[in-house]
């Protein structure tokens, strides 16, 4: 594949070309979790993408082969893993787009367009600025198998609200987790 990496190639591990989010799920693939079938698109893809307001050639078959394989009839997600997201010091939570459910193939385009343009919209460029960040961030797009939840959550080692104090906290929902981030 030109433009898509997969958990197990070698560059999956490198967040400037996946961007972080990929790269974490690659490691945990590696571990033995059992982490979704996904691809990622290149980072300097959204590069080219912001240049040019298309997509090089070859990329649309390649997301819709590779999205068949990993189930589109069946439901897809399109996940941001920017180069500045999932960090020690900035998350970059609830900043950029996830699609979930995709099934078709021009839903599956229009939200990968969607999703590298959350990369620099105002919500983004608020959050830079307030952490004095100068450099705009790449985005990779991951593609990836849908997990139809019955329940989703998210936990915390410290609570967000009250950082020092030494709580753990568990927030749920039912269904997909879009209605708890």
């Amino acid at each position: 594949m030109k433009y898509l990496l997969r958990f197990e190639d070698d560059m999956a591990l490198d967040p400037s070309i996946v961007g972080h989010k990929f790269a974490a799920l690659a490691r945990a693939k590696r571990s033995g979790f059992d982490v979704p079938s996904a691809v990622a698109i290149r980072v300097e893809v959204n590069d080219f993408y912001r240049r040019n307001k298309d997509w090089p050639e070859g990329l649309q078959s390649e997301v819709r082969d590779t999205a068949k394989e990993i189930g589109l009839s069946r439901g897809v997600s399109v996940r941001s893993s920017s180069t500045l997201e999932d960090l020690g010091d900035k998350s970059f939570a609830g900043q950029y787009d996830t699609y979930l459910d995709i099934q078709n193939e021009n839903d599956l385009k229009a939200k990968i367009e969607k999703c590298w343009e959350s990369a620099t919209s105002q919500l983004v460029f608020n959050y830079l600025d307030d952490r004095k960040i100068r450099e705009a961030p790449l985005m990779s797009v991951m593609i990836q198998r849908m997990v139809h939840a019955k329940a989703a959550g998210v936990a915390f080692s410290r609570n967000p609200m009250y950082p020092l104090r030494r709580e753990v906290v568990v927030e749920g929902v039912l269904g997909l987790g879009e209605k708890l981030v």
